[in-house]
C-alpha cells in the first residue's frame, strides 16, 4: 500500500470512506495484476508445451518420410535385381522355341 496515495485520497475526500475506496481499489488492483500474471505463466506454458510437441511431430514424420524413401528405394533396386536375373538366367537356357 502506498501511504502517499492513501493521504491523497483522505485529502481529496476527507474522510475514512475515501481511504476504505482506495484500499479496495489498490486490493482489486492487485488481484487482477495476480490474475493476469497466472494467465500469462499458463499461456507460456502451454506455448512451450506445444512447441516440443509440434518439434517431436516434425522429427516423426521426417523419419517416417526416410523410412517409406529407404523403403522404395529397396524395392527399386529388388526389382532391378530381378529383372537383371532374369535376363541373365534367359541368355542362358537353351532355346526351346516356346514362351516362357
Amino acid at each position: 500500500p502506498d501511504p502517499t496515495a492513501l493521504r491523497r485520497a483522505r485529502a481529496l475526500s476527507g474522510g475514512p470512506a475515501a481511504e476504505a475506496l482506495a484500499w479496495r481499489a489498490l486490493l482489486h488492483a492487485r488481484v487482477v495484476e495476480a490474475a493476469a500474471r497466472a494467465a500469462l505463466t499458463e499461456a507460456t506454458a502451454r506455448l512451450a508445451t506445444m512447441t516440443r510437441a509440434h518439434d517431436a511431430a516434425e522429427r516423426r514424420i521426417a523419419e517416417e518420410a526416410r523410412r517409406l524413401t529407404r523403403a522404395r528405394q529397396e524395392g527399386i533396386t529388388q526389382e532391378l535385381l530381378e529383372v537383371a536375373l532374369g535376363r541373365r538366367a534367359a541368355l542362358r537356357a537353351p532355346a526351346t522355341g516356346r514362351a516362357p
